[in-house]
């Protein structure tokens, strides 16, 4: 419910269009997997993202506006003893589930004491946890906590997260 492309409530995607309403600037929208984004943005084809997610070292061609939501990493699980989780050696030697956009920057790609199970998108990696496949994901609370919203209108048993963030 953050980012829509098939007319769904999307807050973000209602965030930027009253900011760019509000500038007098017209805007179209599109969503775009993060390859042909990153390619569309160097070649100049398309101006900007709106949903910028990413740990690495900024760009110097670019220009990137203040952060309009802050990005809370936590670690999910199906059980509830992550919430005894509060820093990240306390995942040492577990499989954990992350994005390939997160796992492929400086700040992950040192910690070799966890067993990384990269994907390419948020759906993979919440597969990995539904699957058993990785006991643990590492993901935005704000994609947890909607998560868990759909769970709960399922009747379903809901995601548990660390006690804190891991990473902000």
């Amino acid at each position: 419910t953050y980012v829509d492309a098939e007319g769904e409530p999307a807050r973000l995607n209602a965030i930027v269009e009253e900011a760019f309403s509000r500038m007098g600037e017209d805007l179209q929208l599109e969503v775009m997997r993060q390859a042909f984004l990153g390619s569309g943005l160097l070649s100049g084809d398309l101006d900007g993202e709106l949903a910028f997610i990413d740990l690495g070292s900024k760009k110097s061609s670019f220009l990137y506006s203040e952060s309009y939501l802050p990005l809370l990493l936590y670690v999910s699980s199906k059980s509830e003893d992550v919430k005894q989780i509060r820093l990240i050696p306390h995942l040492d030697r577990n499989r954990v589930a992350i994005e390939n956009r997160f796992a492929n920057t400086p700040k992950f790609r040192l910690i070799k004491d966890i067993k990384w199970s990269r994907n390419p998108s948020s759906f993979d990696a919440f597969r990995q946890l539904a699957d058993d496949r990785a006991p643990y994901l590492m993901t935005s609370y704000l994609l947890v906590d909607e998560f868990n919203r759909l769970l709960r209108a399922d009747g379903e048993e809901m995601l548990h997260y660390s006690a804190a963030p891991l990473v902000k």
